[in-house]
Formats: structure tokens, C-alpha cells, sequence
């Protein structure tokens, strides 16, 4: 039997399966969300209303006032097995329940229940959550996602939305004249819909998984903040998540059988992708198919085997050395468990989906199967990945400019050296860095004698073990001029250690702007040091005094905040 099919008979399975539907699934009336949709409650400690049919449960919803509180807990069973042509389904009218202007609901479905309709949460919806539902092969082809959560125009925004142990499911068919819509999205967000989590959820046999922004032109999205946590992505052909605009952590989630394409980040949108797990998958992390690129900060991701690449033309970027393209631009707000990526294919599959009691433990997976573990909230554009051992995996990194060279030196840590590489570029993006040295496993040191004196520069080890890649974290260092390098007298006021920046507004402490973005900041006075950027959020250019450097991402090498950036100089 094939791996889809075997999918497809465990829920046919348990859709027919005599198991007791429960109502009360303990712990959960009062559970609350974690990440991006932490603080979500739905409706709370309610008394259940009981549905067993989708007139029921729209009945239940139409009858609620809207604020206050509402439970459902959803019993009813679809027998799967009666569709025998799956590509009958998309030719038919879609089966939609909408929660539409109403907040502070939740939607349970009782174990062994199973369901052949969709979930919209749109409009000013907010505190809303769905979980231990059973959702697949919908009628209705692209009018009939498994759950979209949507945004209606201005004020009318979803907000705090839960989508939690869910077993989603449809068919990779090909149906003639369907196009790829013969199911359409599993999990869709559109519209501005933000601070949303969708977590321990299993997603299988879907053409398109996750969207998440629904056009290159609605940059309202930009609001958008999503998790994707503990997930079970599998036998999928693409859009898991497709992300424009906005910011979104991937964290601890499972990637297999993929056959398309994984992540794929776009319109400048920006993923902190830490802890998965990927194995067999086309293209994992990667940006096309958009008219702008979109940026990924990599962190303690373990690659396995069965990974390929391809680019289809175009604004196309991959993952292909697993490479921080950008540092997340926010910290986190929230604290979340991640555990190390090796166990997380354990973990994610003893836990993920309807019917596991909302289990989000396994100890049989290792320590990382607690939910005890520190905060991920680090804004580090560490990128480093974990180790076959199951320990984080990562290298320590300093640089130190002397007027000669600039001088590297570095520990790993959990971690066999291997094959090891030095790269060098001019901004803390390592896109476009450039390999500089090929070292051997025991060398932990290494000199750049070409540095320019003067020129800022940043460095990474790339270290490459069995096929897993790990980078140290960029690391500044500055070859320091000597007495007779310098033309102008005042260019050599500046320039050796590059200073620590701190501060929250456009510029950092100890700053004054030089000028807007697109203009020139003339550098008459102070050390001589220009930083580009806003909001906490700088790189750093040596220009010296009585010099001049235009405000631009072109002559930084970076946009480190989006526009519209600034220059400033150092006192």
C-alpha cells in the first residue's frame, strides 16, 4: 500500500471506527494558546453546546450573540469511504461553516468524530479556536478550504485565532479540468489575519498546504504574525506555508514526502524557520514565484536525506546552503519549547492530529519531548543546525583586527568538525557572502590578510559533518589602518573596534542623523562611523570624517528594517 493511501485508510479508519465520541476531552475548555496566539482562550469554561451536523453547528453559531462565550463540541461522523471518486468532489457546491463577526468561540471535536465541511473564521472574529477536528476531501474544489481564517477590510480583521490538533486531509488526484484546485488550501490565512498559531495539526495528501497572504498586492498583510509549531507536514505538494508579507516562526515542525516545494517566503516577508525537521522534501526553504524576494532567518534545523533543489527562473532564491538571508527584525513576544530538531520527528508524530487527547509530550522522544524547555525568544541571527546526537550543534565564533589582518578563532560545540569553510562579506546578510579559505577539521583559527584596512567587514565557519550544515553566527571584524594608509587626515579619525549598538528608536545611542534614505550623510564631525538602519535594527559603514556615503541599501549591502531606513553618525 502507498504511503498516501495508508493516510487515507487511517482516517477512513476512524471515521467508522466504533470509539466512544466523548464529549469532554480533559483540561481542554480552559486551554490557551502559545505563540503568536498566546493569550487566546476561545470561549472558555462555557457550557458545551453539542452539534453533530454543520446546519447544527451554524445554527449553534447564528444563535450566539457574538461576545461572552461559546463552546462546541462537534460529534458528528462522516464516512469517508462513500466517496469513491474523489474527483466527483470538486464539481460540487462547498460545505462551509462561518464563524463571520464573532469572537471569543470554541469549535471541539470529540475523538473519533470526523467532518466533509470547512471552517471560515472571517471578519472581526477574534479568540477563536478549533481543535481535535477531522476535515477531509471537501466538496467545492477552490471555495472550499479545510479552515481559512480571513480578513473582510479595515477593522474587520481576525485576531488571536487557535488552529490545534487537527488531522487535514484531501487527495493528491489530478482532476481533469481542476487544475491544482481540486481541493484547495488545507490552512489558508488572508487578508491582514494576524496573531494566529496553528499547532500539533497533521496535514496530509494536499495539493496546497498553508497560505499565508493571498495576493503579491495586499500589503496590508505586512501585520501579519503567525507560528507554525509542532506540525505534521506530509505526502504534500507545495505552499507549507506559502508566506507574502508579514513575519511568521516555524518551530519543531515535521516536513516530509514533499514534492514541490516546502517553505516558500515572499514580498519581503520574513521567517524565523528554527528546530524542524526536514527528510525528502523538493526545495524546503526557498522564495519564487513572486515579484519580490522574501528572507529566512535559519536556526538548529536538522536536513536528512532525500532534499533536492530546482528553480524554476525568475526572482527565485533557495535554501541550498541553509544560510541566513535575514535576521528576524523582531523579538519574539512570547516564550515557546523548542526541542531539538533531531527529535522532532518523534516527537511531532506521537503528538500531532485529532484523536491523540491533545498530547503535546512524548517522553519515549527524549527530554525535548517536555514542554519544560527554554525560550526561543532570541532575535540571534544564530544559524546553526542540529546534530544526528540529537544536541544543538553550533560554533562559537571572535574576530579580532590587528593592522595586518583580522583574526579568527572558534569552538564548536556538540559538534565533530569536518569540512570547513571561511567566508567573508561586507554586511551581516550572508547572501552573497564569498568563500575566502577551505580549512582542515582540527584548525580552529584562521587570518584574513586581505582584508581592506578600514573596511568593515563580517566573517562565518561553515562547517559541513554527514551532510549537515552548520554556520557560526556572523561575526564583525575591522583590519585597522596604519599611520601612512590615509589620503585625508581626518579619514583615519575612526575606524579600529566597530562600536556596540544599542537603542529602540531610528537611531542608535550615541547617534545624530546624517540623513534620510536615498539622501547623502556627509561625515564632518565624530569617529567617523555611519550606521543605516532604524528601530533597533543597524549595519554598520566606516566612512571617516570629511567623507560622504549615500544612504542606501546599495552602498550598505544590507536593508536591515525595511524602508524607509536612515543614516546616522557617531558622536
Amino acid at each position: 500500500m502507498s504511503t498516501g493511501n495508508h493516510l487515507l485508510a487511517r482516517a477512513l479508519a476512524l471515521a467508522v471506527s466504533p470509539l466512544a465520541l466523548g464529549f469532554a476531552l480533559s483540561g481542554t475548555a480552559n486551554a490557551q494558546a502559545m505563540g503568536y496566539a498566546a493569550g487566546t482562550t476561545g470561549g472558555g469554561s462555557r457550557t458545551p453546546v453539542n452539534v453533530s451536523t454543520p446546519e447544527q453547528m451554524r445554527a449553534a453559531i447564528d444563535a450566539y450573540s457574538g461576545s461572552g462565550g461559546l463552546v462546541i463540541n462537534y460529534t458528528g461522523q462522516f464516512n469517508f469511504a462513500s466517496i469513491t471518486d474523489p474527483c466527483a468532489q470538486w464539481r460540487k457546491d462547498p460545505v462551509v461553516v462561518e464563524i463571520k463577526d464573532k469572537s471569543d468561540i470554541t469549535i471541539l471535536g470529540a475523538n473519533g468524530s470526523s467532518a466533509n465541511f470547512g471552517i471560515f473564521i472571517v471578519g472581526n472574529s477574534q479568540n477563536i479556536i478549533v481543535r481535535n477536528m477531522t476535515i477531509g476531501l471537501l466538496p467545492g474544489g477552490e471555495g472550499a478550504d479545510s479552515i481559512t481564517v480571513e480578513g473582510r477590510g479595515a477593522g474587520r480583521i481576525p485576531e488571536r485565532i487557535w488552529i490545534d490538533h487537527n488531522t487535514i486531509f484531501a487527495s493528491l488526484t489530478s482532476c481533469p479540468g481542476a487544475g491544482d484546485a481540486s481541493f484547495d488550501g488545507g490552512i489558508d490565512i488572508k487578508r491582514g489575519a494576524r496573531r494566529i498559531t496553528v499547532s500539533y495539526n497533521h496535514v496530509y495528501n494536499y495539493q496546497k498546504v498553508a497560505l499565508n497572504g493571498h495576493t503579491d498586492s495586499f500589503t496590508d498583510h505586512n501585520s501579519a504574525r503567525t507560528t507554525y509549531y509542532r506540525n505534521r507536514f506530509e505526502n504534500v505538494q507545495a505552499r507549507v506555508p506559502l508566506q507574502r508579507f508579514g513575519l511568521s516562526h516555524i518551530a519543531n515542525n515535521y516536513f516530509g514526502r514533499i514534492t514541490t516545494s516546502g517553505i516558500n517566503v515572499r514580498m519581503g516577508g520574513v521567517s524565523l524557520i528554527e528546530a524542524n525537521y526536514f527528510e525528502n522534501v523538493a526545495n524546503p526553504v526557498t522564495s519564487r514565484d513572486s515579484s519580490q524576494i522574501g528572507f529566512w532567518d535559519l536556526r538548529n534545523n536538522f536536513v536528512g536525506s532525500g532534499i533536492t533543489w530546482s528553480s524554476p527562473g525568475g526572482n527565485t532564491v533557495n535554501a541550498t546552503n541553509w544560510q541566513t538571508t535575514r535576521a528576524f527584525p523582531e523579538a519574539l513576544a512570547y516564550s515557546l519549547a523548542v526541542a531539538p530538531a533531531a527529535q522532532v520527528k518523534c516527537l511531532v508524530f506521537a503528538t500531532a492530529g485529532a484523536g491523540t487527547n491533545l498530547a503535546t509530550t512524548a517522553p519515549q522522544c527524549g527530554s525535548g519531548g517536555s514542554s519544560s524547555s527554554s525560550s526561543s525568544s532570541s532575535s540571534s541571527s544564530s544559524s546553526s543546525n542540529s546534530s544526528s546526537s540529537g544536541g544543538t550543534a553550533a560554533i562559537s565564533l571572535t574576530a579580532s583586527g590587528t593592522s595586518s589582518a583580522v583574526n579568527l578563532s572558534w569552538t564548536p560545540v556538540n559538534l565533530t568538525l569536518a569540512s570547513q569553510e571561511v567566508y567573508r562579506d561586507t554586511d551581516s546578510n550572508p547572501s552573497g557572502r564569498t568563500r575566502i579559505g577551505i580549512v582542515g577539521s582540527s584548525i580552529r583559527s584562521y587570518s584574513d590578510t586581505t582584508a581592506v584596512p578600514g573596511t568593515q567587514y563580517w566573517y562565518w565557519i561553515k562547517n559541513t559533518t554527514n551532510g549537515v550544515v552548520t554556520d557560526s553566527p556572523a561575526v564583525a571584524g575591522l583590519r585597522t589602518s596604519t599611520s601612512s594608509s590615509s589620503s585625508s587626515s581626518s579619514s583615519s579619525a575612526g575606524g579600529g573596534t566597530p562600536p556596540v549598538l544599542s537603542g529602540t528608536g531610528d537611531y542608535p545611542s550615541g547617534f545624530s542623523k546624517c540623513a534620510d534614505l536615498a539622501g547623502t550623510c556627509q561625515v564632518n564631525s565624530g569617529t567617523g562611523w555611519v550606521a543605516f538602519g532604524r528601530k533597533g535594527s543597524w549595519v554598520l559603514r566606516f566612512v571617516g570624517r570629511g567623507n560622504s556615503i549615500a544612504c542606501t541599501v546599495a552602498a550598505f549591502g544590507s536593508d536591515p528594517n525595511g524602508n524607509p531606513n536612515k543614516c546616522s553618525t557617531q558622536n
